[in-house]
């Protein structure tokens, strides 16, 4: 094995093709966790412009409002919604900021703000002190799914999440191989990834263990693939040489030439 770590190129490594397919490209579980992180962001995001549509603008109002009084000018169901089954009230108001005339609608289930809103009455308002042309009944919302629409945003953030996990673990896994050092590692498992599965099937994977010359602790490492084969000679091996970050050994990847 000195013989093998030996030969081993000093940093900075140029990769060889079969190091860029299998390394520096996204395979099996980092693969994965990007397709998802970016499926996620993107139907996300999609659903979070209707959703949260109106949200800044009652976070506006709610930080910074002042009360006044608007007059109703209509108010009726938005069949093209439910709410826990129910259609909301759009209630449309007018009212006035320094002498300019102003209209706003707000959306609410609750029977009291509907009670009121009976066309041509006056009616408490907010109104936001950064933008006059934002404005809301008391008690009601601008945005037609209220503060509740903000739990959409938790897709988009998981996608990023996942995505930002698959992206780090490729740069570690990069850097550890163009500047880290070589060692000997002892392969544990080589097999079917079955924590990942991409279009019905899961990945293959390679696990090993190796003593870090930094801090002589046991430290594990794993590569993967879609393709059995391209990690072949990795799972038949017992030993294999792997490269790892000195300053963090938790960063380790294979030597591939």
């Amino acid at each position: 094995m000195a013989l093998t770590l030996s030969a081993i190129p000093p940093a900075p490594r140029v990769p060889s093709a079969r190091a860029r397919e299998l390394i520096f490209r996204y395979q099996g579980t980092q693969k994965a966790l990007l397709i998802v992180g970016l499926v996620f962001f993107g139907i996300g995001g999609a659903l979070s412009i209707p959703f949260c549509w109106g949200v800044p603008s009652d976070i506006a109002i709610a930080a910074g409002g002042r009360a006044q009084h608007g007059r109703v000018i209509s108010a009726q169901l938005d069949r093209s919604t439910k709410i826990n089954g129910r259609n909301p009230t759009l209630v449309r108001f007018a009212y006035s900021v320094d002498d300019k005339r102003y209209q706003a609608e707000s959306s609410t289930l609750d029977g009291a703000v509907i009670a009121q809103a009976r066309e041509g009455e006056s009616i408490p308002i907010q109104v936001s002190a950064m933008n006059p042309q934002w404005a809301r009944i008391t008690g009601s919302t601008r945005s037609i799914f209220g503060y509740g629409g903000l739990m959409v945003l938790f897709f988009p953030l998981l996608g990023l999440l996942l995505a930002g996990f698959a992206v780090r673990s490729n740069r570690r896994e990069i850097r550890a191989f163009v500047h880290g050092e070589a060692a000997s590692a002892k392969v544990v498992y080589a097999g079917p990834d079955r924590t990942t599965t991409i279009n019905g099937r899961h990945p293959w994977k390679v696990d090993w263990e190796f003593r870090s010359g930094a801090d002589g602790k046991i430290y594990a490492g794993s590569l993967s693939s879609m393709t059995a084969l391209a990690l072949e000679d990795f799972s038949k091996a017992e030993e294999i040489v792997i490269l790892y970050d000195p300053a963090d050994p938790s960063v380790s990847t294979a030597w591939v030439d």
